[in-house]
């Protein structure tokens, strides 16, 4: 799965689903091309130097992708077999690093209660 489809699948059409799973490579890749996508609109507008548009926008991307970053959090944590209320261990300083190792850890490989693994995360038994 590359950027792009990951970035599509987080912040289109998976945006408010939490009842499933999604890889390290949907966790990583699509906030890297999110943190990309903003730097390159505060560019623009910097350029254009139209300030009153950009405070919109930046409001509006905010929430976007707050949204996103919930919903494909909890999904990271199903994905490890964990339930989306672990995220709550991010309020302390010993939870963010659990949650950080959560989210560097592979994906199940078979089907938890969140579903079925997805295909690129699949590793073959050769």
């Amino acid at each position: 799965m590359g950027f792009w489809n990951s970035f599509k699948l987080v912040y289109f059409e998976e945006l408010f689903k939490v009842s499933s799973r999604s890889s390290r490579w949907e966790y990583w890749g699509s906030g890297l091309l999110f943190l990309l996508f903003n730097i390159l609109i505060y560019v623009i507008f910097f350029i254009l130097g139209t300030y009153d548009s950009l405070i919109i926008l930046d409001l509006l991307t905010t929430v976007w992708g707050l949204i996103a970053t919930i919903t494909v959090s909890i999904r990271r944590m199903h994905d490890v077999g964990k339930s989306g209320w672990v995220l709550l261990w991010y309020f302390t300083i010993v939870g963010a690093i659990y949650i950080l190792v959560l989210a560097l850890t592979s994906s199940e490989q078979g089907a938890n209660k969140w579903g079925n693994p997805r295909e690129h995360t699949l590793e073959s038994a050769e």
